[in-house]
């Protein structure tokens, strides 16, 4: 029987430090593609992490301290305040204690100075005895008031010593048993919501705690200049149609501004500097006491500003610590001129996702790309426009105007979402080409299904459940003329391609068209539904399927047969009168399927059926 090891401490502590890279690069993280829960189960499992690690014994507790460099929505001791106030009370109780000595002192000085002349004057009257007596008198007088002054001098510095000293054991009491302590922080990432326009602390599932915005700006503040914080990380949310992010550096104090806005702030600048120097020089022209008064009033102004009670005199857009922001998500609209996308550019230097939303002027878009694509993984996009191949540009296979592009900007990228657009076959085989996007996981097939309907179905099948051809654009255009074969042959070239996405694990498979699918498509045509799960069936390691508008079961039913690696359903319905039933052969399909392990399905937005195996916890 062999006896329980010991590891050497110092072993233990490089493993602690091993786990520590783990739990900071979680903390940085911003977005988990794929199902929107696992983002806060990852900062959940982080939490229970540092929590078990800490509570083994005092070293592992100081070596994780020690190591832990990233902070969320501030998760540590916040005791500056209280300390920098204490602080700043103490250096002015001091400061107008000294001023009160050095005033009782000139006081002192001036009455000896007078009485001094009043006895030289009798001096000269008097006799010898006299002036030896006077002497006498002053010299006591003086050595008195030294004598008084060194014990108020020593009891302020006692009282000072006492005064340190307690503030200091209250900041260590503070610091010793936090795990994240201020002095280690390097980055510090904040949560953003655009529709509640504030930062704000999670709360269970869906309540966002507001977080004051003084607190915020206080917090950076000390860490930046009193600690050793480096970025900022923020994850914004609900970013799209008319949300930009300068409400995000507004809250921050960054202003944005044009050309002319930034002359104007020069000479604003300039004034303020001639009024200081003013000010400075009338204040030389004081006197010793009026000065070190002055002095005093500029401290406490100066405490003031660090307390950040006039917020909306700050302007933080020269500070080195807000000019190196990542983000999670920036939106490019019609709003967004280049001016203003490289004002962005001053302050924002990763984003992890592009929002095009109804964007078209292609210089701003490509700028876009060019300034960030290093760092974005996301690009979601809404209603691409037909005017320019936006994604032949981005794939670098574009030769517009004699004008080749050989970088691609596709090539980071995980997941791509594309809504609200008549996406063509073209685009989506360049979206699809491994060249393309090799490490693609999640990505957005919307196309209109009345469409497929019509091109995928024999003909006596376009009779038995009245398919008509569909005029609009998904696809391909109406003045392109495409046969049968053409769209068949476009339409294998897809499952070519997705057979060598191997990395590809989620696909949302959505009907976009101007009107919605009708309840006489319910009854989905033989063909269609053979095309669609032989489509499916090509994507090796799919294991998330969301879709939108389907309504046949018999369908879910054949591509759950086909490919046992979906584990994950989700189904997003139009409101009709037969979801009872519907959702009734759903979950007489999950329970034939023991490999499933979510199934939800949505009526407008609202969930109506969540299944979950119970068998979940055990896997």
């Amino acid at each position: 029987m062999i006896d329980n090891i010991i590891i050497p401490l110092y072993i233990q502590k490089q493993i602690i430090k091993l786990l520590c890279n783990h739990i900071n690069y979680n903390y940085k993280i911003l977005e988990i593609l794929g199902d929107p829960l696992l983002y806060r189960l990852n900062e959940k499992s982080n939490k229970k992490l540092i929590i078990s690690l800490a509570l083994v014994n005092k070293d592992w507790f100081k070596t994780l301290s020690d190591n832990i460099r990233v902070s969320v929505d501030f998760n540590f001791k916040q005791d500056d305040d209280d300390d920098d106030n204490n602080n700043n009370n103490n250096n002015n109780n001091n400061n107008n204690n000294n001023n009160n000595n050095n005033n009782n002192n000139n006081n002192n000085n001036n009455n000896n100075n007078n009485n001094n002349n009043n006895n030289n004057n009798n001096n000269n009257n008097n006799n010898n005895n006299n002036n030896n007596n006077n002497n006498n008198n002053n010299n006591n007088n003086n050595n008195n008031n030294n004598n008084n002054n060194n014990n108020n001098n020593n009891n302020n510095n006692n009282n000072n010593n006492n005064n340190n000293n307690n503030n200091n054991n209250n900041n260590n009491n503070n610091e010793k048993y936090s795990i994240i302590k201020k002095e280690n922080i390097k980055w510090l990432k904040l949560h953003y919501s655009h529709e509640d326009e504030c930062f704000y602390n999670k709360i269970g599932v869906d309540t966002k705690s507001p977080i004051d915005n003084r607190l915020i700006l206080k917090n950076i503040e000390t860490l930046s200049t009193k600690h050793s914080l480096k970025k900022l990380l923020i994850r914004n949310i609900e970013l799209y149609g008319a949300y930009k992010i300068d409400t995000i550096l507004n809250l921050l104090k960054i202003k944005i501004n044009n050309n002319n806005n930034n002359n104007n702030n020069n000479k604003n600048n300039n004034n303020n500097n001639n009024n200081n120097n003013n000010n400075n020089n009338n204040n030389n022209n004081n006197n010793n006491n009026n000065n070190n008064n002055n002095n005093n009033n500029n401290n406490n102004n100066n405490n003031k500003n660090n307390n950040i009670d006039n917020i909306d005199n700050i302007d933080n857009s020269n500070n080195e610590i807000f000019k190196n922001l990542h983000v999670l998500e920036l939106i490019i609209n019609s709003r967004i001129t280049l001016n203003i996308l490289e004002e962005y550019g001053k302050y924002i230097k990763k984003v992890f996702g592009l929002n095009l939303y109804y964007c078209k002027d292609k210089d701003i878009l490509l700028r876009a790309f060019q300034m960030y694509w290093k760092s974005m993984v996301h690009i979601y996009l809404v209603g691409l426009v037909e005017s320019f191949p936006l994604i032949s540009i981005l794939s670098g296979n574009s030769k517009e105007n004699g004008n080749t592009n050989d970088i691609n900007y596709l090539k980071g990228i995980e997941f791509i979402s594309i809504i609200r657009s008549d996406t063509s076959f073209k685009d989506i085989h360049q979206m699809l080409s491994p060249i393309n996007t090799p490490k693609l996981r999640q990505f957005t097939l919307n196309l209109c299904f009345y469409k497929l309907y019509y091109y995928l179905s024999n003909e006596k099948e376009k009779v038995e459940h009245s398919i008509t051809k569909c005029t609009c654009n998904s696809l391909f255009s109406t003045n392109d003329a495409m046969s049968i074969d053409e769209f068949k042959n476009n339409w294998n070239q897809i499952k070519e391609l997705l057979k060598k996405k191997d990395k590809l694990i989620n696909l949302e498979f959505i009907h976009d068209h101007y009107a919605p699918l009708t309840p006489k498509y319910n009854s989905v045509p033989p063909s269609f539904t053979n095309e669609i799960v032989s489509m499916l069936s090509c994507i090796k390691n799919l294991e998330r399927l969301s879709t939108y508008y389907f309504l046949s079961t018999d369908l879910f039913s054949k591509i759950v047969e086909s490919n046992k690696s979906i584990l994950y359903f989700e189904s997003s319905i139009p409101h009709h009168q037969s979801i009872d039933s519907y959702t009734e052969s759903i979950k007489s399909i999950c329970n034939s399927n023991p490999h499933i392990k979510t199934f939800k399905i949505l009526e407008r937005n609202n969930l109506i059926f969540d299944y979950e195996n119970e068998n979940n916890n055990n896997n």
